[in-house]
């Protein structure tokens, strides 16, 4: 591991002072080129390929044209900081460097362009030969975007998985992405119809139908599936309930162990399972509801899901919680090695399933920020209310 960093420092110190060295974005921004993008089409301007002579064409891309299409971001981003001008090179094939860096999804070599506030006014109004702007690029189908990842990236194994990618958070990164390069964009762009007569929304609309069925399949069968685990979930949560550790009294039938600390925690862990799995359930039946329409399928659904997820996982804890004291109480008059054994048997899927729930964490963040804001817009009131009132006390603290 440590001689592939050497090596890998020592390639960015080559690629550095070969960067420094480049002159080819002076080709970038020369006559000809800009001669290339004077017609306009639509409002936009338009990148003409029969205005690009043999000579033109013969050319060999820039180095940042090789690095966006084969994922050298280090390097793309070098030569951006560098030579910011570079990035003004358009071409018949490939439109602008946006087009280029939206169709592979390098996101950091367009969060870097757009930073290049004198260039992107011009920029975003690139379009390519068949009239397609940036934003239509986003419309690219995921086969699509594989084939063409496999044709320059052969040896890239992490970014080639769109064949076995979650379809429902595949859609709607696409969905995201979409919304994000439309807001770069200008409100009158974005009707601009390309040379088959389609917008960009349109464009969307069509290739992504595919990828919406098969979305929606996997969600209901993810629901499905999970709905009939709170089910069972909830049965034996309620079956628990009402089988109290250590029995009742016979007088009076309240149980015998109620003022022990962990009958509580065994009530406790009980009654949240109970409740979370519910919540869940309903959760799964409103996915199971749903009308699946791609706007639903950019916030509304996948934070739904993971929020029924989240819930399922926190029963299961909650309810193994409450066998983990169950077992406690009624070994508590055992020997000390026996009880430490029945202890770590009875932890243990307790720890488990802890480890497991630590991969949602991200998702759960997401979830919970999510839940928040649907809060705030129910009840806004109480957050200006409870907003003015913590500023006025962080004035009177300062003060």
């Amino acid at each position: 591991m440590k001689r592939k960093y050497r090596r890998h420092y020592a390639a960015l110190q080559l690629a550095y002072i070969l960067v420094l060295r480049d002159t080819s974005w002076i080709e970038a921004v020369s006559p000809d080129a800009e001669a290339a993008c004077s017609a306009d089409c639509h409002g936009i301007k338009l990148v003409k390929a029969d205005e690009y002579s043999g000579r033109e064409s013969m050319k060999p891309p820039t180095p940042l044209i090789l690095a966006t299409k084969y994922g050298c971001l280090e390097i793309a981003l070098m030569i951006i900081r560098e030579h910011p001008f570079t990035v003004e090179q358009v071409g018949p094939e490939y439109g602008s460097i946006l087009h280029l860096a939206i169709k592979y999804r390098r996101m950091e070599i367009f969060n870097a362009v757009m930073k290049l506030q004198m260039q992107i006014t011009r920029l975003v109004r690139l379009v390519d030969q068949q009239g397609n702007s940036i934003l239509h690029m986003v419309a690219l189908n995921a086969t699509q975007l594989a084939q063409v990842k496999k044709s320059y990236i052969p040896w890239d194994s992490s970014e080639l998985n769109d064949a076995t990618r979650n379809p429902a958070f595949e859609l709607q990164e696409d969905l995201l992405l979409f919304q994000r390069v439309e807001r770069t964009l200008m409100t009158h762009y974005h009707k601009t119809p390309n040379t088959d007569y389609l917008q960009a929304d349109q464009l969307f609309a069509a290739n992504k139908e595919p990828l919406r069925v098969a979305a929606q399949e996997w969600m209901k069968r993810t629901a499905e599936n999970c709905a009939v685990n709170s089910v069972l979930i909830a049965t034996i949560a309620f079956t628990a309930a009402y089988t109290v550790p250590g029995g009742t009294d016979d007088q009076s039938g309240s149980p015998l162990l109620l003022n022990h600390t962990l009958f509580v925690v065994f009530t406790v862990s009980d009654v949240l399972s109970l409740a979370s799995t519910i919540i869940a359930a309903l959760l799964f039946l409103s996915i199971l509801t749903s009308s699946f329409r791609f706007r639903d399928f950019k916030e509304s659904l996948p934070k739904r899901l993971m929020f029924g997820i989240s819930c399922l996982v926190f029963s299961l804890i909650m309810l193994t919680l409450a066998f983990a004291a169950t077992i406690t109480l009624m070994i508590r008059s055992r020997q000390r090695p026996t009880r430490i054994a029945l202890y770590a048997v009875a932890f243990l899927p307790f720890s488990v399933l802890i480890a497991t729930y630590m991969l949602f964490t991200v998702p759960l963040r997401q979830t919970v920020e999510y839940t928040i804001s649907k809060v705030k817009l129910i009840f806004p009131m109480f957050y200006v209310r409870y907003g003015v009132s913590k500023t006025w006390t962080n004035l009177n603290v300062e003060v």
